[in-house]
């Protein structure tokens, strides 16, 4: 591990404890569960990952050059466990918005879409010393066919430089450390303006259970989003995949 010069990512190093980069490495979230301790809002950045991964266990797939690995070392509670997911992902929307990205949104509880397309991802996992790991695999651009139909990239929308990658990481942990002293009410606001879930009708594939269809209501004062069944009841899903389902 090295530290990366403060010269390519001057806006970055400026509001982390710590900036390391990787030119390669398995999983940024890997590298900090492995250490024991990292100072508060610490981030490893890698010029590529190649076993990055996505929530329910799933692979995080992008070929060298195409896309933003990077994790920050979140210390608790702040807004409170359950809450974390849902504030990084909106996060991450408002820092895209911010350099031109307008339509980006969040798709419950952790998914940044824009068009209906992913561009981001979040992984949230606690470490061992008490704080969260939050990793984030966002989409540079492709240099071939994308890795999946409903994969889209930064350079669909704007140019791509250092300079572009290095403003949405700064927006990105300035954001996440003011919600640090947030209380879940302020969460909840700031996420519900973000979330493109919310109004739609959605299919919500449980870990376990039958899949079914509904209206998403909102996001509960733990993050859980509620839908409403066919049959009129509220239900709150706590871990499920939750697709749009687009008219």
């Amino acid at each position: 591990m090295k530290t990366e010069q403060l010269e390519n990512f001057p806006l970055t190093s400026a509001v982390v404890s710590a900036l390391h980069y990787l030119e390669q490495t398995e999983s940024t979230n890997s590298v900090m569960a492995t250490q024991d301790a990292w100072p508060p809002f610490s981030l490893v950045l890698a010029g590529h990952q190649t076993a990055g991964r996505g929530r329910l266990g799933r692979v995080w797939v992008s070929r060298p050059g195409e896309s933003v690995a990077f994790s920050v070392m979140v210390p608790g509670p702040g807004p409170g466990l359950t809450w974390i997911p849902l504030v990084a992902g909106a996060c991450l929307v408002e820092a895209l918005r911010s350099v031109g990205v307008a339509e980006a949104g969040l798709k419950w509880p952790n998914d940044v879409l824009v068009g209906g397309k992913k561009l981001a991802g979040v992984l949230c996992e606690v470490h061992r010393g008490g704080g969260v790991i939050v990793g984030v695999g966002l989409n540079r651009s492709f240099v071939a066919q994308p890795p999946s139909e409903n994969a889209v990239a930064l350079a669909d929308f704007i140019d791509v430089g250092d300079g572009l990658v290095d403003a949405v990481l700064a927006q990105f942990v300035l954001l996440l450390r003011s919600f640090h002293t947030a209380g879940h009410l302020d969460a909840h606001d700031f996420v519900t303006e973000r979330l493109l879930t919310v109004g739609c009708s959605v299919e919500v594939v449980p870990v376990l259970g039958k899949s079914f269809r509904g209206i998403a209501q909102g996001v509960d004062g733990h993050g859980r989003l509620v839908v409403r069944n066919a049959a009129g009841v509220d239900i709150e899903i706590v871990a499920a995949d939750v697709h749009h389902l687009y008219q």
